[in-house]
């Protein structure tokens, strides 16, 4: 009964192949196959403590636009150990970077968080830490692009826990 199952299925393969459509769908299924497990299994998703930090992130007051979202990091070539994957937190506002700065650099201290790089509030990029937490907070200029100027008024929030590279 089987090996009659195995000639009618090699009997059907050739009629598979002639048809156009079937061709096509043959071509669509390893794509998606192949975005699926690119999405799914070698792009490194935030941790699930970087996603609890930024929604503990207060809500910078003259904000507009606040949006959380998520980037991956990508891990497939990552020879020397996967990076962070972010939680990150865009917002508009009119204040200048050093307003920005210095709401956060006070809002995070609160909680025992502090600027681990040399404090610049001038600079547009400053990094704060937690003892005993693997976690950094990240507070920049969005780029226009890389390498590109710093678009006033536009700010970005990184939580990344783990290996940062």
């Amino acid at each position: 009964m089987l090996f009659e199952n195995f000639i009618i299925i090699i009997k059907f393969v050739p009629s598979i192949f002639s048809n156009k459509l079937a061709r096509l769908f043959l071509v669509i299924i390893p794509i998606f196959l192949l975005f699926y497990v690119g999405n799914n299994l070698i792009l490194k998703k935030p941790t699930a403590e970087a996603k609890e930090i930024a929604k503990y992130i207060r809500e910078y007051p003259n904000s507009k636009n606040w949006k959380y979202s998520e980037e991956k990091s990508s891990c497939l070539f990552a020879f020397d150990g996967c990076g962070a994957a972010y939680a990150e937190l865009n917002f508009e506002s009119t204040d200048s970077y050093k307003e920005v700065y210095s709401f956060y650099s006070q809002d995070l201290a609160k909680d025992s968080w502090e600027n681990t790089d040399a404090p610049n509030p001038d600079e547009g990029a400053n990094r704060f830490t937690k003892s005993g937490l693997d976690c950094s907070i990240y507070l920049n200029n969005q780029l226009e692009n890389s390498g590109g100027a710093p678009i006033q008024g536009n700010y970005k929030l990184y939580v990344g826990c783990g290996p940062i590279r």
